[in-house]
């Protein structure tokens, strides 16, 4: 566990220093700051060295470096026939580049980590509690396992800004590129409905119900996911494994601050969207909770409560909003030490350059 906890040191440390020595805008008295991009450089370079060298760590580590050689022959023929074509290409210039599948999880470490750091200290209002959120919520670690997924994950939420501004074609290219990576990523084009106003109790209540459907639709969701991953899909024990409470209250954590601390009135339709997104995530959450394998989908909206938790936290007094942020870190962090302590995958943490 010491590397991680280094890195959360590090980390704290890189983005104190890039709000600190960033550029400061008063917008009418609106203090606005671009994140210095030297210490923004160095975050994603600390967290793509540990990530990309690591060795063994991760539930899917072995599966993916057995693929390596498949996946290098594979991509152009999966480039025609669009079958998640983005990974072999990555596989494909590993062996060019450098023929190992070493370079391969480096090269994907890069582009993802890369894309959430830029990503986070562009949109986030608060970037240091965002960059720990990115590591307690589990998006960093998360990505040592499901690596095609994460991959899709931070495209889209690189190019989430095209939802905002309302531009669908843009998006839509977006949620294709990611849909390379991984194919689940393509319903994520749902995000692009999501409101930018205060919902409704009704617009909740529909939320609720809209899970539970799910619940009770599961057969039919399987046999549509076997039908469309033909011989790569089985109900297993993994599929059917109910998803741990903690995690699940985890996801609904937010909405508690949210009805009891957060000013509404404050809210822009900018942080609406972000806000609006936690409402899905706990949704999502609700209505995968039998379900290890559909809770996967849970990492594409989880990623998004990095920008919208801080959003959460917008009172005046400075001394009560920075100790709320104080602890809800804290929280998040003892569930950030449960979650990694308990993996084995993940604590027994190795370079690569152990590797025999």
């Amino acid at each position: 566990m010491e590397i991680y906890f280094i890195t959360v040191i590090i980390i704290f440390i890189f983005s104190c220093m890039a709000t600190y020595f960033g550029e400061k805008k008063d917008i009418k008295n609106n203090i606005q700051i671009k994140n210095n991009r030297f210490f923004i450089f160095l975050t994603v370079l600390w967290l793509v060295l540990i990530s990309g060298l690591r060795w063994q760590v991760g539930t899917d580590y072995w599966q993916y470096s057995l693929n390596y050689q498949r996946y290098t022959y594979q991509f152009f023929n999966d480039l025609l026939t669009y079958s998640e074509p983005g990974i072999k290409f990555i596989a494909w210039f590993s062996e060019v580049f450098y023929d190992d599948y070493a370079t391969m999880f480096f090269i994907s470490s890069l582009i993802t980590i890369g894309l959430f750091v830029i990503t986070i200290s562009k949109y986030s209002n608060m970037y240091t509690f965002s960059m720990l959120l990115f590591i307690f919520i589990g998006v960093w670690h998360g990505s040592f396992n499901g690596v095609k997924q994460y991959l899709a994950c931070a495209i889209l939420l690189a190019g989430h800004r095209h939802i905002i501004s309302k531009s669908f074609v843009k998006y839509l290219l977006i949620v294709l590129l990611a849909g390379t990576f991984h194919y689940s990523a393509l319903g994520m084009i749902i995000l692009y409905f999501v409101p930018s106003k205060i919902l409704k109790i009704r617009h909740i209540i529909l939320l609720m119900f809209v899970s539970f459907a799910v619940i009770y639709s599961y057969d039919y969701i399987f046999e549509l996911i076997e039908n469309i991953k033909a011989d790569s899909f089985a109900i297993t024990q993994y599929v059917t494994r109910e998803v741990n409470l903690l995690r699940i209250l985890v996801n609904f954590a937010p909405l508690i601050v949210y009805f009891t601390i957060t000013n509404k009135s404050k809210l822009s339709k900018e942080d609406l969207f972000y806000v609006n997104l936690l409402f899905i995530n706990a949704a999502f959450a609700l209505a995968t909770s039998q379900s290890a394998y559909l809770a996967r989908f849970l990492i594409y909206t989880n990623a998004f409560a990095i920008l919208g938790i801080p959003r959460l936290i917008n009172i005046k007094d400075k001394y009560l909003k920075f100790l709320l942020t104080m602890i809800i870190v804290i929280l998040y962090a003892v569930f950030w030490y449960i979650d990694v302590s308990k993996t084995s995958a993940l604590v027994n943490f190795q370079w690569i350059f152990n590797r025999n």
